[in-house]
């Protein structure tokens, strides 16, 4: 670690200056082609498009009239051959490179040669990346267009072949509640109730809606947790490094002593995800006895596809676990993953996380949306449920430490943690327990000793009743367990 990756890096600094140009406006000067292609048709009431959107596209109007609040699903395949480049590249467009940073493309973040779309066609219709297989609500009124992230001059060979289908409108008769939103108010109420009775997070605290996204009014009794399980916790990247820098901290040590709750924290290195996933294997194997209690799995972060890496290929480790909790989790990877090695260092330094043994860059090619995506096509089914709880923040409730991966993610669309998008941190088919309202980092890592000013200054929104929320978690997943 060398001293410039705290102070300056020039990568960094030129997609910042990026940034500073209005995006609007970037991408008008960068695909503005004639005038045709920007123009909406007649006002639709289409519900699907499908079509090849060649190398050469520069925005194709898709006949798609959508209204906020409408939600929208985009798959695409096929691939784009470009100039200079080795290898083809699909939807989710190349890893960034140091070359990325001269070519002026629409979305300054996203990959070359990514699917991209906006709504609208005017100068304020913002780019933002779809990629390989994209789940948005609108935000504006406006036809839909589709484009390709590159530049005037560096179009691609080949071409996607997109499929585009409104899910939902936001108008007419309201839909019945889906099962995620069933279960997803249900975990609301267990976690208010334990919020406001049993107080199991030291300090002051506002009401429980200033913690959980649209939590439900009702509240439930709390029994006593059953002692069949044992609770097993993988936190993510950085958890190596010296400090207090593991999930949970301050839940686990509650659950042992209040609860009675065998909990144990497995180690998790910074290395790849497959590599945790054998540690994490082995652990598994070594602790588990046929006939005792199974293991219900935490993973925060990173931990979350450590843990699904370790289990998919060795059915004995997967025998001893019950069921997996997945908190802010990087299931379907992060857009920024080719950036998080950097922001790791500067973090690092920042706020004394110690010496940080490992390979910091591999691990965080383990989160490119790429890698992740298809290990979930090769492996849709660890073989026991698995219930997913996203952090979500909004700009003035993300710590400083955070806001410049908060800015660059928000490019690729909201809500965020300002790691993840929000819907990659559900697993595919599993249980949705809802979000709750705080940054990456405030959602199980304790980073705020008092006295110390450096955290104080950086981590300022770490404030969130972690305590509860793990208590919750394990509250909710046995309940769960035992009513099927």
């Amino acid at each position: 670690m060398t001293a410039h990756h705290s102070r300056f890096h020039p990568r960094i600094a030129f997609a910042a200056a990026l940034l500073l140009t209005p995006p609007a406006l970037l991408a008008h000067l960068v695909l503005a082609g004639p005038s045709t292609q920007s123009q909406s048709g007649p006002p639709s009431a289409a519900a699907e498009f499908s079509a090849d959107l060649p190398g050469s596209t520069l925005w194709r109007d898709t006949g798609l009239d959508l209204h906020p609040g409408d939600s929208v699903r985009v798959i695409a395949d096929g691939e784009l051959r470009y100039a200079g480049a080795p290898q083809p590249t699909g939807p989710d467009g190349f890893p960034r490179g140091f070359k990325d940073f001269l070519r002026f493309l629409p979305i300054a973040v996203a990959g070359r040669g990514a699917l991209i779309a906006r709504i609208g066609g005017g100068p304020a219709a913002v780019p933002f990346f779809v990629g390989a297989s994209s789940q948005f609500t609108a935000r504006a009124d406006g036809r839909l267009f589709l484009g390709i992230n590159q530049m005037l001059g560096d179009t691609g060979e080949g071409a996607f072949h997109v499929s585009v289908r409104i899910l939902s409108h936001s108008a007419g008769a309201p839909a019945q509640p889906s099962v995620s939103e069933n279960d997803a108010a249900a975990f609301s109420a267990l976690f208010c109730s334990v919020f406001e009775r049993e107080h199991p997070d030291a300090g002051k605290w506002g009401p429980c809606s200033d913690y959980y996204e649209d939590p439900s009014s009702e509240r439930v009794a709390l029994p006593a947790i059953p002692r069949n399980y044992r609770l097993a916790i993988v936190s993510g990247v950085l958890s190596a490094c010296g400090g207090n820098s593991t999930a949970f901290l301050e839940g686990r040590e509650h659950l042992r002593t209040v609860h009675g709750i065998t909990v144990d924290l497995i180690p998790a290195p910074n290395g790849s995800s497959a590599a945790n996933g054998k540690t994490i294997a082995q652990f598994l194997k070594a602790n588990y006895r046929p006939g005792g209690p199974k293991f219900i799995l935490l993973g925060y972060s990173k931990g979350a596809v450590d843990i699904l890496e370790g289990v998919s290929g060795d059915p004995q480790a997967a025998r001893a676990v019950a069921a997996l909790i997945t908190v802010a989790g990087a299931i379907g990877g992060s857009p920024l993953a080719d950036f998080l090695p950097v922001q790791a260092q500067k973090w690092i330094q920042a706020i004394s996380l110690g010496e940080c043994k490992g390979d910091l860059y591999s691990a965080f090619r383990s989160l490119r949306r790429d890698v992740r995506r298809k290990f979930l096509a090769q492996h849709p089914d660890p073989g026991f449920p698995v219930y997913s709880i996203a952090a979500v923040s909004d700009r003035a409730h993300t710590s400083k430490i955070l806001l410049e991966g908060w800015e660059l993610l928000s490019i690729f669309g909201q809500p965020e943690d300002s790691q993840l998008l929000e819907p990659d941190t559900r697993f595919p088919g599993g249980t949705n327990l809802g979000a709750v309202l705080a940054d990456h980092m405030a959602v199980a890592i304790p980073l705020n000793p008092a006295g110390d000013p450096a955290i104080i200054r950086l981590v300022n929104h770490n404030h969130f009743p972690r305590t509860a929320l793990l208590e919750s978690l394990f509250r909710y997943v046995t309940a769960d367990l035992a009513a099927h």
